[in-house]
């Protein structure tokens, strides 16, 4: 469970998918893509108070479990391939945390 808001109903908070995708539209004239992480955090959690929330994102699942190396700026994610971001969600009242894939995917 990530949402502990006694407000709120935490099942309409966040789904419970483990992953989450992201898609960028080739158009053959692009070498990097532009991702913005944070977008599907703010649609997931737009029921609970996103303010109860740390989320931080990570290139690997070690570092997100370690809270350590996260990404300093995920509203500008550049790549140039598919990959996998890690995203990690502390609920800061309760102490919750919970890891979440998120695949970025060029077409």
């Amino acid at each position: 469970m990530i949402c502990n808001n006694n407000s709120q109903d935490c099942d309409i908070c966040y789904d419970h998918k483990d992953q989450i995708t992201l898609y960028a539209d080739s158009d053959m004239k692009s070498v990097i893509y532009q991702f913005n992480l944070f977008l599907p955090f703010e649609k997931i959690l737009k029921k609970c108070n996103i303010n109860e929330f740390n989320i931080t994102y990570y290139e690997s699942e070690i570092d997100a479990k370690l809270d350590i190396n996260h990404l300093k700026k995920p509203q500008t994610y550049y790549t140039s391939i598919s990959k996998k971001i890690f995203v990690r969600l502390d609920n800061i009242d309760s102490g919750i945390i919970k890891i979440i894939d998120l695949s970025l995917e060029v077409q």
